[in-house]
């Protein structure tokens, strides 16, 4: 009676360390030293493989306690990472890399390396639970997006992520990846067939670029409009020949802005 009291109470021991273990080592090895006092207290037999069934039962079932602990701990690390990622970026497509081999993944990773892309594959379950936790109204619209399999590109060029798969696929006369949807500054762009417009967007340097080189158009006509008076004589008046330039020049900047915008 006194060894089935003993056994039972090493037991309970056991089990409650289950909750307090930080591996499935630490669960390994205190099973082994439990099995090692029914070896050497025990004397009656079937206590002996009662004690050790009990034991093997419990480590089991402590095993895929902590797989389930781990697994759960590795999912909130993907989802702090993505948190990160999506706060980081303000641009950011959703693409579908399924049927890509390994070798075709690998040169779609190299050419977003080169053109400073992050990429990133994640369960659509985890990109969800990320993008809901920082602001779920913002991201409602790439929710339906978040199907088959998923990679992600960040990058602070709005464009460059489209320009790496346009060139992806032409290169590799395929259809993968495909867009699936595309963050840009707030703005939100669902589809594949939205790649093309996202190829040609202009990004703010550019944009600026445009705006400084139409600000200065009309400097540039009226400098080179007094260089010519000067050189080749003319029977008008400096003033005259600044206002004919000036007025030529915002002539031609109302017509050019629609242009480059188009």
């Amino acid at each position: 009676l006194l060894q089935r009291i003993l056994m039972g109470l090493l037991n309970i021991i056991f089990f409650l360390s289950l909750f307090v273990s930080q591996s499935r080592a630490e669960v390994g090895i205190g099973a082994l030293l439990l099995v090692l006092l029914f070896l050497i207290l025990a004397r009656d037999n079937k206590i002996k493989l009662v004690g050790i069934l009990s034991v093997s039962l419990m480590m089991m079932m402590a095993i895929f306690l902590n797989i389930g602990v781990v697994q759960k701990e590795l999912k909130n690390e993907v989802i702090d990472v993505l948190k990160g990622k999506f706060s980081q970026y303000n641009n950011f497509y959703i693409t579908d890399t399924e049927s890509l081999s390994v070798e075709q993944v690998s040169n779609l990773r190299r050419s977003c390396f080169n053109q400073q892309v992050e990429m990133k594959v994640a369960k659509n379950t985890l990109i969800r639970k990320a993008l809901e936790s920082l602001d779920s109204e913002k991201y409602a619209g790439l929710y339906q997006s978040l199907n088959n399999v998923t990679a992600l590109m960040f990058s602070e060029n709005p464009k460059n992520p489209a320009v790496i798969i346009s060139s992806f696929r032409k290169e590799n006369n395929a259809e993968r990846p495909t867009l699936k949807a595309a963050f840009i500054n707030g703005d939100i762009f669902v589809g594949d067939n939205s790649l093309d417009a996202l190829t040609k967007i202009k990004t703010k340097n550019e944009l600026l670029g445009e705006v400084i080189g139409l600000l200065q158009s009309p400097a540039k006509r009226v400098l080179a409009a007094l260089l010519n008076h000067a050189e080749n004589g003319s029977t008008k008046t400096e003033t005259e020949v600044v206002a004919a330039a000036v007025e030529a020049a915002s002539a031609e900047a109302p017509a050019a802005a629609p242009e480059q915008s188009a």
